[in-house]
């Protein structure tokens, strides 16, 4: 599981919340890595692995668009 954009990369209580019921899939955070802003947020050994990746949402959009008017 990835969290990007702002509130993914930037909230660690709404990391928290989303992942509070999914421990029956083994999604379970260390609130210890989550809290430090640690890529992996997940306990060792789970299942699934949670992790925290910076995007840059705005600058893909601004290329892609740049590249449509550009072939147009």
């Amino acid at each position: 599981m990835v969290f990007t954009g702002g509130m993914g990369s930037h909230s660690p209580a709404i990391r928290s919340r989303i992942c509070a019921g999914l421990g029956f899939i083994g999604a379970i955070i260390d609130e210890g890595a989550n809290q430090s802003g640690q890529t992996i947020i997940s306990k060792k050994d789970n299942p699934v692995e949670i992790m925290v990746m910076q995007t840059d949402e705005e600058g893909m959009m601004a290329k892609h668009a740049f590249d449509l008017l550009k072939n147009n």
